[in-house]
Parts: C-alpha cells; sequence; structure tokens
C-alpha cells in the first residue's frame, strides 16, 4: 500500500528542525455511539513533538485511533494501555521513522496478546489501529487490523489501505484472509501495514473505524472533503454516523503562525477565532457487534515479516482519475444556530511525562449547507441516491464559484501590480532629471583629454614590465630604451590602447563567468542527486521486501558517494547517515542510538574503565585514576571529590609512595558493597569505595612477575595473567587487603600458551582472548575444548572480553571492526552493536568496556572519552 507519488523533500539531519517545515495542525475529534455524541472517547489520542520527550526530537506528531472488541466494561483501560505502549516505544526508537512505527505497533501486539493470555477465550479481545506520524511534509501511515486512513492532498482523497476484507459488511473477519492484515493481539507473530504519501497546507487525514467505509463511499467522501475545514467534515461525519458506532480523527494542515482574519464574527467558528484546538480522541467501535468470537479458535496462518511483497494484492493507491475532484465546498447561505457565540473555552495545564490528551467538552462547530450530499442536521437522511445528473450539475456549480474567485484574485493582484509600476516609473523619471541636470554640466572635452592621458600611461606601464620581462629572460644586446615608448600621448590612436587594457578585463570576466556558470550546474546536480538519494531511503524504509530494500540502499549509496564527489557537505552526510543506519539493520547489527559521554578528561590517554553499581573508574596511560559518579537514566556524569582524580602517580598511601599504575578491576566483597583494586608494580592497592580509604599490600613474589596483561577479580580473588611465563596467579583477601603471596592457576605440568593474551575474564572458567580473535577456555586449570562460531567479518584486532557467573552472555571488544561482538558460552554468534553512522567515530580506538547486564547497560572508552550505551533485549 506504498504510495510514492508525491517526490520526498530533502532532509538535512543535522540539521532537523531548521528543515522540516512546521504546520499547525486544526484537529477534531468524533465519536458517534448509539446515535450520541461522545466527548471523551479513549481510543484517540495524538502527541504533538514536544509531549514526546527529548528523545523523540525532531520525530514529528503521533496520531492514533484504536478499534478495540470485546464487552465495553474494562475497554477504555485497554484503550489507554495499547496508547501509552505505542508512544512510549515510538518514542524511545532511534531507527528510521518507519522502523519505529512498526516496533511500536508490534510492542502493542505483544503487550493485548500478553494480556489475552491471562483470560479466558470469551473474554479476549483483538483491535485494529491506525498510527500516522507526521513530519514535515512527510506522512507515515502504520495500520493494522480493521482501521482505515484517508489523505486529502492535492484535491485527491486516498484511502489506506485501499482495500481490505475488514471492509466488507457482514464478512467472517475473526481470521481474516485476502487482501486483510492480521489485528493486534491475536497471535505473537505480527506484521503491520506502512505506507508513505506527502502532504502540504491545506491538505487533510482522517483516522478512522472501519464503521466509516460502510458508512460512505470513497467517491462520497471526496466531496464531503474536498475544500472544508476539520471542523466542517466533523460536523459532517457526526451526521452521517447517527445510526451507527463511528469513531473518527480530522487533522487539517495549515501553514504556521498565520493569523485569522475575521469580516463576520456571526460566521466564524470559535475554534478559528481563539485558536482552541479541542482534542483528539474517539470512542471504540464494539467490533463484538460485527464479529463474532470462535470459540474453537483455529489457528492463523504463519506470517513471516521478511515475507516478499505481493504487488497483486497489496493495497495500492487510489488512481488519480477517479479521485481528483476541483470544486469547492457549498457556500453557507444560512446562520447556524452553532455559530451565534462562541463557547467558553477550556485549558489544563500541560502534565511534565506525555500523555495523551483526552477530548474536553464537545464544542459548537459550524454546519455544511444543506446540499443533496450533505443531509441537514435533524432531518431524515435522503431517500434516494443523487442522480449522476445532480452529481455533474453540482461538480460544474462548485467549479464555476471557484473559477469566479480566482478571477477575483487575479483582478486585485493585477490593480496591485499596477500601482506599484506606477510609483517606479515616478521614482524613475524623478532619478532621470536629477542625473539630466547633474550631466549635462561635465565638460565632456576636458574627460576625454584626461582619459586618453590616463590610457596613455598605463599602455606604457604595460609595455614597460613586458619588455622589463623580456630583457630579463631572453640574451642579447641591450636595447635602446629611446625608440621603445612613445613619447607623444596621440602617438597611438586612442583605441588601440583601450582595447590594451580592456582585453585583460574581458577575458578575466569571461573566465570568472564560466567558473560560476560551472559551479552552478555543479550545485544543481547535487541537489538532484541529494533528492534522489533521499527518496530512494525513504522507500526503502517501507519496503517489506528485504532484497528489494537492499538494492535501493546500495543504489541510494551510489547516488550519494556521487554526490559527495561534488560536495562533501552535512546534506550529504545526513543522507549516508541514514543509508549506513538501515544497511545495518538489514544486517542484524543492533545499531547503539543511546550514547552519552560520560568523561572525557582533558589529554587523557584512557587505557582501562571498571565500574560499580553508580560510579565509573578510568585508568589512564599516565597513571591516573579518575572517578564518576552517572545517572543511568539521563546518561549524566559529574566527577567526585578533586575533580575527579582519585589516585595519581607519586601519591602517598600509608607512607607508601605509589609508583606505576598497571590494571585495575572492581571486587565485590558482599552482595552489596563493591570495592577498587589497582595494580602497581609490587603492591596491591584496595579502595573501600563507601568509607573512601585507600589500604596497601606489598607483594612479596612481586618479583617474579613478568608480562601482566590483565587482571580480573572472582568470588573475592584477583587473578593476574602473565603471558612472558604462561601463568595465571590468584591472590586470595584477608582481612588487612590481600595474600603478599599469590598461588599458580595452572599445575606445574600444565603447559598453558599465553603468549597471545590480551584480556581475561572469570565465570568459575577461566576465558582467556588471544590478540588473533581465538578464545581459550580452562577449568580448575585445564582446558576445556571451545570455539567461536564463524562471523561474516572474522574479529581484527581484539582488545577485551567480559562475562561474569550471572551473564549467560561473552562479550568480546572487536576494535578493528568497531563492534562488540555477543556470543553465548558454546561460542554461537548472537549479535554485534555499532553505533548509529552519524556517531560511528565513538568506537574508533575502543580500548576497554564493561557491562551491567542487570541495567542493561555497556560502559566503554576509547582513548580520548568514556561513553554508556542500552542493551536492548
Amino acid at each position: 500500500m506504498d504510495d510514492f507519488s508525491t517526490p520526498a523533500s530533502d532532509l538535512d539531519v543535522q540539521d532537523t528542525e531548521a528543515l522540516i517545515p512546521a504546520f499547525d495542525v486544526d484537529i477534531a475529534t468524533v465519536s458517534v455511539v448509539d446515535g450520541m455524541w461522545q466527548d471523551q472517547p479513549d481510543n484517540v489520542a495524538t502527541f504533538v513533538e514536544a509531549r514526546l520527550g527529548d528523545l523523540a526530537r525532531g520525530r514529528g506528531n503521533l496520531y492514533i485511533c484504536l478499534d478495540v472488541s470485546g464487552e465495553v466494561e474494562g475497554r477504555s483501560d485497554v484503550e489507554r494501555a495499547l496508547i501509552e505502549v505505542i508512544r512510549d516505544t515510538f518514542a524511545a526508537g532511534r531507527g528510521s521513522i518507519s522502523f519505529s512505527l512498526s516496533e511500536a505497533l508490534r510492542a502493542a501486539n505483544v503487550y493485548l496478546f500478553d494480556s489475552n493470555r491471562q483470560l479466558a477465550r470469551e473474554a479476549r479481545r483483538m483491535a485494529g489501529v491506525s498510527a500516522v506520524v507526521l513530519r514535515g511534509n512527510d506522512l507515515y501511515i502504520g495500520q493494522a487490523g480493521p482501521a482505515v486512513v484517508y489523505v486529502e492532498a492535492s484535491e485527491k482523497l486516498a484511502r489506506y489501505p485501499h482495500e481490505s476484507d475488514w471492509f466488507v459488511e457482514d464478512a467472517p473477519l475473526i481470521a481474516p484472509q485476502g487482501a486483510a492484515s492480521a489485528p493486534l493481539g491475536i497471535r505473537r507473530e505480527f506484521a503491520c501495514d506502512l505506507a508513505h504519501t506527502s502532504v502540504s497546507a491545506g491538505d487533510v487525514f482522517v483516522l478512522a473505524t472501519r464503521a466509516l467505509t460502510q458508512l460512505a463511499s470513497t467517491q462520497e467522501l471526496a466531496v464531503a472533503f474536498t475544500e472544508r475545514s476539520a471542523q466542517d467534515i466533523a460536523s459532517h461525519l457526526e451526521e452521517l454516523g447517527e445510526d451507527a458506532d463511528m469513531t473518527a480523527l480530522i487533522a487539517e494542515l495549515m501553514d504556521p503562525r498565520v493569523p485569522v482574519v475575521v469580516d463576520d464574527l456571526s460566521e466564524t467558528p470559535a475554534a478559528e477565532i481563539f485558536g482552541a484546538e479541542p482534542h483528539i480522541e474517539s470512542l471504540p467501535v464494539p467490533l463484538d457487534s460485527l464479529v463474532s468470537l470462535d470459540e474453537s479458535e483455529p489457528p492463523l496462518p504463519e506470517t513471516d515479516d521478511d515475507q516478499e511483497w505481493d504487488t497483486e494484492t497489496a493495497p495500492q493507491a487510489v488512481p488519480a482519475s477517479e479521485m481528483e475532484l476541483n470544486w469547492d465546498d457549498v457556500p453557507d447561505d444560512e446562520e447556524s444556530p452553532h455559530d451565534a457565540q462562541a463557547p467558553e473555552l477550556e485549558t489544563q495545564d500541560e502534565p511534565e511525562i506525555p500523555q495523551p490528551v483526552y477530548a474536553s467538552s464537545a464544542m459548537a462547530m459550524p454546519l455544511p449547507a444543506p446540499s443533496p450530499f450533505t443531509p441537514a442536521r435533524d432531518t431524515a437522511p435522503p431517500a434516494r441516491e443523487p442522480t449522476r445528473q445532480e452529481w455533474e450539475a453540482e461538480l460544474e456549480r462548485r467549479r464555476a464559484e471557484r473559477l469566479a474567485r480566482r478571477a477575483a484574485q487575479q483582478e486585485s493582484v493585477s490593480r496591485a501590480v499596477g500601482g506599484v509600476a506606477n510609483t517606479l516609473t515616478v521614482a524613475a523619471a524623478g532619478v532621470s532629471g536629477a542625473l539630466a541636470r547633474t550631466i549635462g554640466a561635465v565638460d565632456w572635452d576636458a574627460f576625454g583629454k584626461q582619459t586618453n592621458r590616463l590610457l596613455n600611461l598605463g599602455v606604457g606601464m604595460l609595455i614597460s614590465f613586458f619588455l622589463l620581462l623580456v630583457r630579463l629572460i631572453l640574451p642579447g644586446a641591450t636595447p635602446r630604451s629611446t625608440a621603445l615608448i612613445p613619447r607623444r600621448a596621440t602617438s597611438d590612436p586612442i583605441w588601440l590602447k583601450a582595447m590594451a587594457l580592456t582585453l585583460p578585463v574581458v577575458f578575466v570576466v569571461l573566465a570568472g563567468g564560466a567558473y560560476l556558470n560551472r559551479q552552478s550546474a555543479l550545485t544543481a546536480q547535487y541537489e538532484e542527486l541529494i533528492a534522489q538519494a533521499d527518496t530512494l531511503v525513504k522507500q526503502a524504509e517501507v519496503n517489506p521486501d528485504l532484497t528489494a530494500r537492499r538494492a535501493q540502499l546500495k543504489n541510494a549509496l551510489t547516488i550519494v558517494q556521487d554526490a559527495q564527489t561534488i560536495r562533501d557537505s552535512t546534506k550529504a552526510r545526513g543522507v549516508l547517515y541514514r543509508i549506513q543506519d538501515q544497511m545495518n539493520e538489514l544486517d542484524g547489527v543492533t545499531v547503539l542510538y543511546f550514547l552519552p559521554t560520560l568523561a572525557q578528561p582533558g589529554g587523557a590517554q584512557l587505557k582501562q574503565i571498571a565500574a560499580s553499581n553508580d560510579q565509573i573508574f578510568l585508568l589512564d596511560g599516565r597513571g591516573h585514576i579518575y572517578n564518576y559518579t552517572v545517572n543511568d537514566a539521563s546518561g549524566a556524569a559529574e566527577p567526585t571529590d578533586n575533580n575527579g582524580v582519585l589516585l595519581n602517580v607519586g601519591d602517598k598511601l600509608e607512607k607508601v609512595e605509589v609508583d606505576a599504575l598497571q590494571w585495575m578491576t572492581t571486587v565485590a566483597p558482599t552482595p552489596d558493597k563493591v570495592n577498587l583494586v589497582a595494580l602497581t608494580k609490587n603492591a596491591i592497592l584496595l579502595y573501600d569505595v563507601e568509607g573512601k580509604q585507600w589500604n596497601v599490600t606489598q607483594v612479596e613474589d612481586a618479583n617474579k612477575w613478568g608480562d601482566l596483561r590483565a587482571l580480573a577479580n572472582f568470588g573475592g580473588n584477583i587473578y593476574l595473567l602473565d603471558a612472558r611465563n604462561n601463568q595465571i596467579y590468584r591472590y586470595a583477601p584477608n582481612a588487612s587487603g590481600y595474600a603478599t603471596k599469590g598461588e599458580n592457576y595452572f599445575p606445574a605440568n600444565a603447559q598453558p600458551v599465553l603468549n597471545k593474551a590480551v584480556d581475561l575474564a572469570i565465570d568459575g572458567d577461566v576465558w582467556v582472548l588471544n590478540d588473533n580473535g581465538t578464545v581459550q577456555r580452562f577449568r580448575a586449570g585445564t582446558p576445556v575444548p571451545f570455539q567461536l562460531g564463524a562471523l561474516a567479518t572474522p574479529l581484527k584486532n581484539p582488545v577485551a572480553i567480559y562475562t561474569r557467573a550471572e551473564v549467560d552472555s561473552l562479550y568480546v571488544a572487536d576494535a578493528g571492526n568497531q563492534r562488540i561482538v555477543e556470543f553465548d558460552k558454546n561460542g554461537k554468534f548472537v549479535r554485534q552493536f555499532k553505533p548509529y553512522a552519524e556517531k560511528g567515530d565513538v568506537f574508533k580506538n575502543l580500548q576497554d568496556f564493561t557491562v551491567n547486564e542487570t541495567k542493561r547497560k555497556i560502559y566503554f572508552i576509547n582513548s580520548d572519552a568514556a561513553y554508556m550505551a542500552n542493551i536492548l533485549k
């Protein structure tokens, strides 16, 4: 049901707010149940971008309409919960708009499916949903089950989906087949319909329950929507749905901050005068009245999110020949009683967290003028359908009215242009007279003689300079200077001298013009390439065919690279970043979008990171240890005492001067306490984080240490990996700190090879990461067969490994490929993490990382700074 008939506009992701045009959106809502207007429905909501939170900046406005089946009791709770799930998931999403929209609907399906599993079969519910995102001129649509969206743009009305079994009255819809998407809540496997179109000021879109498709055809609605405001359309739909349950949200796009000019207050709706925005939600349509539950509940056919798109059964955009309507609205000749006075508008304080905005008291809205197409209020609907002649007469009348208004506008513009032209003529005559009086006093004979002298002097200087160059370059006798330069100003014709000076200027002007023309052509070519690439990216975002989607992205990548050869601008890089993020998603990469900078010590060459519950510790190559307190929710970090510097080389602890700091790690002597351990050349330093006290243990057998490559902890013990001696030393804790002598982990007859080791992790077994990308596993000093699974891109320059007893995974930092790879403990590849393309440099020079699986966080460092990222399940 994709619609790409309207080219999408360019988007610079570096400056979203500046480039995406904003509309003022006039919202109206209709909810009719048993012939009565409902002023506080729970199944419709809208969220402007500011209400979605800081993480959703630049993602546009979100509009939701639900159609939940089942008993009325408890239905509003389900509707509110589904709206909150869709809102929160979309606001937290960091991929493309279409991807975030599909994930939001997928999350709503999971919520309703899990809720249904807790209920008896007869109490279970299903739901249709339409979710629309308005982002600049782009309208993104996500749908599932019984739901419909109408978009009236450029005087054409399109319905999404164009055809669906859900729109067939009395059809068995509990397990729809053919051109119908599955509703929310009936199975865990789920795929929604996605669409995209472009809109502009004056366009209207409507989210509605499926009842609207049975009350009026698309052609009838096209007539009703043409040249009408959101409030007029709402009034018409209210009358249309008097005998049926129906809910609709109507949104009219208007140019921002345009004041309303009111000529007659008695004929102007109060919402237009005071700028009120009555709200946005509508009443649930009881699907149980249309769909009976199947007690046996036969299994539905499985669907695959990655299945090939069927172009024959996929809903298509409505043909322009059917939907193009050019007539205007019927003028309102009678004064409506609802227009007599504007009701008092109610306001409410905006909550601090985003919540659905529910409809306030019903506002009076102007009624459309009676016509064969809009039956008057409080009268019975017409007994017959309008004839074709009546339709054609109505069409001709509205076209004539529009032509008359346009002619009046053109006449007004012509008068304005004529007035400006007359003013400019008078001004030009005055300037001409002033110049004539001034120029008439010029002595043209004297001016000509002066010009002749200046030209003669200039030509003489050029000839002298040229001859000087000849003398310096060419050999031979020095020519006589008296015969070279004419002495009299009139010795050469004046035109020859003028040409000598004019020709270089002409050449410079021509060369400059050619350069500017070339640059103009390149700029036009650049803009065209960026527009082509941007359109392909937007099409790929909603393309369910993964193979075709990858081909579109590769084509867009080639076009962007061609554009970058002309100009490597922010706009080109923005499109390139979007392509890279989508390619990563196709390749199964988990893209990290939330990447706050925790610390960036000036001049530090960071080497290692360790973390406790709410603190991180950094070790740099200069022998400094830094300490920061971290807010995991916001990503903000504050240095502790002494501007975050916890320990320096040269500091004295218990009268012992600290020499070179080599490694550090955190240990947990008790479940609720964490300490920091640092290693020098001959001592173990223990820091009590709560008490802020250091303890020093002088190691008596430090002279046996060779090439220490890593430090790890397990069960309160610390382990040192010595690559030179192919041994791991274990130091146990005691009352004063740690034992002064270590124990060998490997027995004397063991022959481990650790000369390629780069890091160490312990979960009961000992895991050793080698610089060639292999991992060795030992248990009680004995090797255990282990091999990492094959990767499409092999590990390149791995630098760190992480696992714990309570963790099911093995994480490896692959600095060469700028990623973190997750395996299970059998060596099977699980997934890989990469930063989003615009911030890809944070994994450049990756040094170390640690994981907090309880909080679902990764803390990592490159050589310059420390960062945090979320791990999504």
